[in-house]
C-alpha cells in the first residue's frame, strides 16, 4: 500500500470517528433526546428482584410504577415480574408472580395475573382485581378470585332495582345491551358442570359474606314467578320452589330452626310449628269439609285422618277414620 493510500485510509477512519463522535455529542446534548431518555427511564424499568430471591430474574415495570399498588395491597406490585400501570394510575395489570421464594410474613399465596383499576388519585383503594390464586410454594392453583374493593357507603339493591346510583356489585351477568341492536338471547347466565372432576359444593355463601338486616341475610334474591327448579330428566321439570308473592306484607316464610320448622308471616309472626315434640298452630286450624255422601274411603285415607262433616243433622263436627269407617268424636259411625 502506498503512502498516499495509507494516508487516505487513516483520514477516512478519523473522519468516520469524528462524524460518529459528533453525532453522539449532538444526541446526548439535545434537550429533546434528554427528555425522551428521561421519559423512557420513568416508563420502562428493568428491576432486579433481590428482595424475594437472589436468583430472581429482572422484572419489567411499565408506566408510573411508584408503589401505588403496593401501598394498597402489599405484595402485589413488588411480586409481579411484569407490571403495567398507566401514568395517572387508572388501570393496569400485574403478571408472572411467584410464591416459591417469597418470604413475606403472612403471605398465603400469589397469583399468575391480576388486573386492577386504582379507585382514585389518593390511592385509597383498587376498584377491583381478578386473580388466579396459587398456594404458597408455587403449588396447585387454588382458584380464581374476582374482588371489587369499595370504600363507598353501602347502597342496598334488590331484583327490581339492580342499577340504583351508588351500588357496587362483585359480578353482573347480563343478557344483551340496551345500546346494541338485535342482541340475541343467551341459553343461561351461568353453567356449573363437571368436566371429569368432582366439585364438593355447587355454591357456597360464605360465613358473614352477606350483611344481616332485621335478623336475616338475603343470600339469594328472586323476583316473583322465579323458582328454584329441579330436573329429573332431560327437558322435564320436576320439583320446584317458586315465589309468587305480589304483596310483601301478606307474604309467608319458611324458617328452619334447631329441631323445628316454622311457618311465619312477614311481620314475622310464627303461625305454625312442626317440631320433634309437637305440632303447634298460633291460629285456628281448618279441616277439610265434606258432606256425608262425598266422604272419601276411610280405609284409603288411613287411620287418624280427620275431616269436618258439613251436613250432620246433629252438628257434631269432626269425624276421624278408624281405618275402616268414619266416626264422630263420640264414637258413633257417620251414616251415609
Amino acid at each position: 500500500m502506498t503512502t498516499a493510500s495509507r494516508s487516505t485510509r487513516v483520514s477516512l477512519i478519523l473522519a468516520s470517528a469524528t462524524i460518529a463522535l459528533t453525532l453522539t455529542t449532538i444526541a446526548v446534548g439535545s434537550d429533546m433526546v434528554a427528555q425522551l431518555q428521561k421519559s423512557l427511564h420513568q416508563t420502562v424499568k428493568f428491576s432486579p428482584d433481590n428482595r424475594t430471591s437472589p436468583l430472581a430474574t429482572p422484572r419489567v415495570r411499565v408506566g408510573a410504577n411508584d408503589g401505588r399498588i403496593e401501598t394498597v395491597i402489599p405484595g402485589s406490585e413488588n411480586n409481579g415480574w411484569a407490571n403495567f400501570v398507566s401514568p395517572i394510575g387508572r388501570a393496569g395489570a400485574v403478571f408472572g408472580s411467584r410464591s416459591s421464594d417469597n418470604p413475606t410474613a403472612g403471605d398465603s399465596g400469589t397469583y399468575g395475573s391480576g388486573n386492577f383499576v386504582i379507585h382514585d388519585s389518593n390511592k385509597n383503594a383498587w376498584a377491583g382485581y381478578d386473580e388466579i390464586r396459587v398456594e404458597n410454594g408455587a403449588g396447585g392453583a387454588s382458584g380464581r378470585e374476582i374482588n371489587p374493593i369499595s370504600q363507598k357507603p353501602l347502597v342496598p339493591n334488590d331484583p327490581v332495582n339492580m342499577y340504583a346510583p351508588g351500588q357496587v356489585t362483585a359480578l353482573t351477568l347480563s343478557s344483551g345491551r340496551p345500546d346494541v341492536q338485535l342482541s340475541e338471547p343467551i341459553s343461561a347466565y351461568l353453567n356449573l358442570q363437571a368436566n371429569g372432576a368432582d366439585a364438593d359444593k355447587g355454591i357456597n355463601i360464605g360465613y358473614n359474606a352477606v350483611r344481616v338486616k332485621d335478623g336475616q341475610a338475603d343470600a339469594i334474591n328472586l323476583y316473583r314467578q322465579h323458582a328454584i327448579q329441579q330436573w329429573p330428566d332431560i327437558d322435564t321439570r320436576g320439583s320446584r320452589i317458586r315465589f309468587d308473592t305480589t304483596n310483601g306484607a301478606e307474604s309467608m316464610g319458611l324458617v328452619f330452626n334447631d329441631g323445628a320448622i316454622n311457618f311465619q308471616e312477614a311481620t314475622p309472626l310464627t303461625l305454625f310449628t312442626i317440631s320433634r315434640q309437637i305440632v303447634a298452630s298460633a291460629k285456628p286450624i281448618k279441616f277439610p269439609s265434606y258432606n256425608r255422601a262425598s266422604l272419601p274411603s276411610a280405609a284409603a285415607v288411613g287411620m287418624g285422618a280427620t275431616v269436618y262433616i258439613a251436613d250432620d243433622p246433629k252438628r257434631r263436627g269432626l269425624a276421624s277414620s278408624d281405618g275402616e269407617t268414619w266416626r264422630f268424636m263420640d264414637g258413633t259411625v257417620v251414616s251415609r
